[in-house]
């Protein structure tokens, strides 16, 4: 499963599902390093403030309010022209 995240994510990195599914793949199983550098990948592979707001979503899934925040305030600035 997390190869057909990785290879969809490969072929269409804007496509924001396959990120969100690998990051919340990688929370279910408590691997929380990966869980995190899946969000920092497509932040910065797809800086946009849909990207962030897809962040923010899997980490309220995952119960993480404070990166979920984080998320948010960077998807307004980036709405901002900041």
């Amino acid at each position: 499963m997390e190869e057909a995240f990785r290879a969809e994510i490969r072929s269409f990195p804007e496509n924001l599902d396959p990120w969100s599914r690998l990051a919340l793949l990688y929370a279910s199983e408590g691997r929380q390093t990966d869980f995190r550098q899946v969000l920092m990948d497509l932040a910065r592979k797809v800086p946009t403030p849909r990207a962030y707001e897809a962040a923010a979503r899997v980490s309220d899934i995952t119960g993480d309010t404070a990166g979920a925040r984080s998320w948010r305030r960077r998807a307004a600035e980036k709405g901002s022209g900041q």
